[in-house]
């Protein structure tokens, strides 16, 4: 199973969306990995996957510092 890149760009928002983001090999893996570090989240909003295999950018504006 081929690495990915899974970006949640909606991630536990409150004033702004956060956004996470883990390279996997699955979605599960992604979230683990994620929480694993960070702790337990419950709003993750939609997820967004891309192959390692093509360019790819974002951009995140200031926010509220959660952690």
């Amino acid at each position: 199973m081929k690495l990915k890149l899974y970006v949640w760009p909606e991630f536990e928002p409150d004033r702004e969306n956060g956004i996470a983001f883990a390279i996997a090999h699955s979605i599960t893996e992604a979230r683990e990995i994620i929480v694993e570090k960070y702790g337990r989240f419950d709003r993750w909003g939609t997820v967004n996957i891309y192959p390692l295999s093509q360019k790819i950018g974002f951009v995140v504006q200031g926010g509220w510092v959660v952690r």
